[in-house]
């Protein structure tokens, strides 16, 4: 019994309790039998042949170590309770404020396809926790173990958040389905004004660096300066990348994705790529006629 009693009061202090309903049933049985135990104790003293045993203090002692437990019990489930349910409605809460909205942005749309498989993916793990606050919360009414308002609110709006999951999952796959035209619209005007963007830098660029005589007189500074711009075309690529695995997302689900992709090919991507490959080979010039500068 002091060893049991130890475990729960000591080794256990401050930390997650199991999440097996079986667990708390052993206890609690285990605890029932050291009632009985503890009731076989005599409260006053007893006389045995010349000794007298004092087994009132012994009583009170080992009285007390069942209620000890029961208390780190009690204080290990409303914990474990809590760290279930917070975790949950975060997860919950966040994917269900995502797919409330409606999708008419590119972020939005795709923000939303990725929470979908998202849930798909930790539906059976979102399952299993809300199944464990439940078995938890019916532990605590079968063992009368006082839940605190601010944990019986969180648990209600998980409840909430989770019996709502199915109906929001439908109506945002809906909603993402209705706007796909719309979708595609803004991915064309957008690969069009970044078009633009890309034309007009490549003109300034062959200018600057292609056109601009001057520039001869200091091969070292153009060559510095041309690695800078590659930052700049970095970001280009990075949108262009961007636009590109939106246009997968969006017709993943085609029956031929690869034709839709191709139907709908970016203009900004074919004007990226020549723009790379112009700053590729304007490098490779400025490095040699700097070598032969130097060489001179």
């Amino acid at each position: 019994m002091h060893d049991f009693c130890q475990d729960w009061t000591q080794g256990r202090q401050d930390r997650q309790v199991s999440l097996e309903m079986d667990f708390y049933k052993e206890t609690w049985l285990k605890l029932e039998d050291f009632q009985e135990k503890i009731r076989e104790v005599p409260s006053g003293s007893k006389q045995l042949c010349t000794i007298l045993v004092e087994t009132n203090t012994l009583k009170k002692v080992v009285t007390e170590m069942p209620r000890r437990v029961l208390g780190a019990v009690r204080h290990g489930v409303t914990q474990t309770m809590e760290q279930e349910t917070k975790s949950l409605k975060e997860e919950l809460g966040k994917t269900s404020e995502i797919l409330d909205q409606v999708p008419t942005s590119l972020n939005t749309y795709v923000e939303q396809v990725n929470t979908l498989k998202y849930i798909a993916h930790k539906s059976k793990a979102f399952e299993d926790k809300f199944l464990t606050i439940e078995r938890l919360r019916g532990l605590c009414k079968q063992e009368n173990i006082k839940v605190g308002p601010n944990l019986r609110v969180a648990i209600e709006d998980v409840t909430q958040f989770y019996h709502r999951l199915p109906k929001l999952q439908t109506s945002s796959a809906e909603a993402l389905a209705q706007n796909k035209g719309t979708m595609e619209q803004i991915m064309s005007s957008s690969s069009n004004v970044l078009s633009k963007k890309i034309k007009a830098f490549e003109k300034k660029y062959v200018e600057t660096y292609l056109h601009d005589k001057s520039r001869l007189d200091d091969c070292g500074d153009t060559l510095e300066e041309l690695f800078k711009r590659s930052k700049a075309i970095h970001e280009i690529r990075s949108k262009v990348i961007l636009y590109r695995e939106f246009l997968k997302l969006l017709y993943e689900n085609d029956e031929n994705p690869q034709e839709k992709m191709a139907q709908n090919k970016l203009s900004c991507a074919e004007d990226f790529e020549t723009l790379q490959e112009i700053h590729k080979h304007t490098i490779r010039l400025w490095k040699i006629l700097l070598y032969w500068k130097k060489r001179r």
